[in-house]
């Protein structure tokens, strides 16, 4: 913080407006007391933030980020968007029969597929896309996953057979 930055390089605070002054012990207190409690404000901030996170995550709801490819969001709640799914779709079971994510680039750069932005699909986006879990009806928050409630686009099948091809 700035104070601390003052602080440790020897710049005394002496304010106009409060009786705070740095080159007393009171003032010194004072100080510690105002970082203290705004230290401690953020703090609770934070937890009152991670807890509404939590709280969202356990109910399966997706608590942040983009809504990812695949799905809309309505009324706060995720919806597949047809076209975008089949094509989801299509990337696990080209994989599962090519394993080769070159292979499926090269496959939907043929038929002009795209992403939201109109750019085709790099070898890193088909790679998350197959990776997240989310398409299989989970929902994750720092590593650990439960059931989501929103609708699935892809098998737990074969989004199990993609991803051990993916980790050998």
């Amino acid at each position: 913080s700035f104070i601390k930055y003052c602080l440790d390089n020897s710049v005394n605070i002496i304010t106009t407006l409060e009786t705070t002054d740095t080159t007393t012990s009171t003032g010194m207190l004072q100080i510690h007391l105002i970082m203290s409690i705004a230290d401690y404000e953020r703090n609770c901030i934070s937890d009152r933030t991670w807890s509404g996170k939590v709280s969202t995550y356990t109910n399966g709801n997706r608590p942040h980020g983009n809504i990812p490819f695949g799905y809309t969001k309505r009324n706060n709640e995720l919806c597949i968007v047809n076209d975008e799914a089949n094509l989801i779709k299509e990337m696990f079971y080209l994989y599962s029969d090519c394993k080769s994510l070159s292979k499926v680039k090269r496959m939907l750069d043929g038929v002009g597929a795209t992403t939201r932005r109109d750019k085709l699909f790099s070898r890193k986006s088909i790679y998350n896309i197959l990776k997240n879990k989310l398409y299989v009806g989970s929902v994750s928050l720092r590593g650990e996953t439960t059931n989501g409630v929103h609708p699935t686009i892809v098998s737990k099948h074969i989004f199990t057979r993609v991803n051990n091809l993916l980790s050998s």
